[in-house]
């Protein structure tokens, strides 16, 4: 997914795209819209991660977004709406979906040769009290392809382009449909249901407008075509059939890979798991360290097993920050403990500060590198995820805020074999400040285009907006900020002047 943009959501009547840079920052007021954003790629991946039959699941296992009335914008249960676009991502998954060629589009010749730009616009209301797709719009570089709407008793599928080879041309067919079928919101097309309707609308067969045998797509498709269409259209039918090839093998493109998408998402929200004096050892294995860093302790004590290497660089990053290294204490009958080293003294770690409870399940989550695995078709897919923070920064101090920033761009820069996309929902000043540092430092192999710095906020209505804060490649940005963040420093040492400044005209007074 390279971006994305919320239609009648929470508080976003039509939000700006979103660019989903390797980092990615949301900033802004309390109660502004910051979570809203950030956790809309949660809840997709929650939604392709559970069985539910729903187009989204807005309650489950990683956040409760809100019921629909509550998510639907300003409670009038209107539509609610997204846009998502993909890029290259897709390339793949589409020569694969697509049993007719390895293709895609581009659009300055008209040729099919290479995959840039793929938009799918959703809306989703609430019929029968259930959620339901209303609209549904499928384009390729910049070009409606496909569009669906749902009325009261029927599917109206839409064909804007019709596949010649090798390229689209402008031409407009329209399917009713008594029911459709949907895999979360993504239309699963029965090209065979359609081409035979579309024959015999169109009163195409040879004999008596019926078939000689139901088609089999991939296979006999093309000889279905000869044996039962008559000669004159079968070129207009064989096309039609292309286009629903490709255009299934889009929609099926997409739904791959939101799944896998959703199995690599890592989220921690902004309250982590107190920590606790003993815990108890498991015979269950974690990859992440979950929502609230519930699983932080179970995967260190599974690093002193065998990934070592995790401990280390965890600790490693824990006393350069804070001062503390990190182990694990064995205590006896399948319990253990967290220790903390500093100042020649070893305590646990709920006898030391909250900040490092609270940072350890981002730090552990960063580290935790689980290399690859094999896909079906052979090739080795990352299992390297795409982790989103809310808070990072909550109980820690100034100067271990700053070092968030040196965390996550060795992340992207894959420092000790990590390699991440970074979502995070920040009030840090600090944070931004030294990120702004390290693109400027030529020493650090970050530039200004891997991040992407939104500021969220409210107008006079409550309606909210995004802007985006974009940094220059010497780091720093563009254009002022809104009044709030940056400037709210300068304010305050201005008002101390005057409070000091009033406090001398007293003293004079006195005297």
């Amino acid at each position: 997914m390279k971006t994305f943009s919320l239609n009648n959501i929470k508080s976003f009547s039509c939000s700006d795209e979103i660019e989903i840079k390797p980092i990615t920052v949301f900033v802004g007021k309390n109660s502004c819209g910051k979570s809203s954003l950030l956790r809309f790629p949660v809840m997709l991946a929650q939604t392709f991660l559970d069985d539910a039959l729903t187009p989204l699941l807005l309650f489950g296992n990683l956040i409760d977004y809100g019921n629909y009335d509550d998510v639907s914008y300003r409670h009038e249960s209107r539509p609610i709406g997204f846009r998502i676009t993909f890029g290259q991502e897709l390339a793949g998954a589409i020569r694969r979906r697509n049993p007719l060629h390895r293709f895609s589009i581009d659009m300055d010749d008209g040729a099919v040769t290479a995959i840039n730009n793929m938009e799918l616009e959703v809306s989703i209301d609430k019929s029968e009290k259930k959620l339901q797709v209303r609209n549904l719009k499928l384009c390729f570089e910049g070009k409606k392809l496909c569009t669906i709407h749902r009325t009261d008793n029927k599917y109206l599928l839409t064909l804007h382009q019709i596949f010649v080879r090798p390229a689209w041309k402008d031409d407009s067919i329209e399917f009713s449909l008594p029911k459709m079928a949907f895999y979360k919101f993504i239309p699963l097309i029965d090209e065979d249901e359609l081409i035979e309707q579309y024959a015999k609308e169109k009163h195409l067969f040879k004999e008596n407008d019926e078939p000689v045998f139901a088609p089999n797509f991939l296979f006999n498709a093309s000889e279905y075509i000869d044996t039962n269409i008559r000669e004159d259209a079968q070129q207009e039918v064989h096309m039609l059939y292309q286009t629903f090839t490709i255009i299934k093998a889009y929609f099926r493109s997409i739904q791959e890979h939101l799944q896998n998408e959703a199995k690599r998402i890592a989220y921690i929200g902004p309250f982590r798991e107190n920590p606790k004096r003993t815990y108890r050892d498991s015979e269950s294995s974690f990859n992440d360290v979950g929502v609230n860093g519930e699983n932080t302790s179970m995967i260190l004590r599974q690093a002193t097993q065998g990934n070592r290497e995790l401990l280390e660089n965890v600790s490693e990053w824990l006393t350069k920050t804070m001062g503390y290294s990190l182990d694990i204490k064995d205590i006896g009958n399948d319990l253990y403990s967290l220790m903390v080293c500093g100042n020649q003294e070893t305590d646990n770690i709920i006898d030391v500060g909250y900040g490092i409870s609270q940072v350890l399940p981002i730090v552990t989550q960063l580290y935790n590198n689980n290399d690859y695995r094999q896909n079906p078709y052979g090739t080795r897919i990352s299992k390297r995820k795409t982790a989103i923070f809310e808070q990072p920064e909550i109980h820690l101090h100034p100067a271990a805020q700053a070092q968030l920033a040196d965390l996550f761009v060795d992340c992207i820069t894959d420092k000790k074999g990590m390699l991440h996309r970074l979502l995070i929902e920040t009030h840090s000043e600090h944070l931004i400040r030294k990120l702004q540092v390290l693109v400027a430092d030529p020493d650090i192999k970050i530039s200004n285009d891997q991040i992407a710095i939104y500021y969220v906020d409210k107008d006079e209505n409550g309606d909210s907006h995004v802007e985006k804060m974009n940094m220059c490649d010497n780091g720093q940005f563009e254009k002022a900020w809104p009044t709030g963040f940056f400037d709210k420093s300068y304010e305050l040492t201005k008002l101390l002047m005057k409070a000091n400044s009033k406090i001398l005209n007293q003293e004079q007074q006195d005297d």
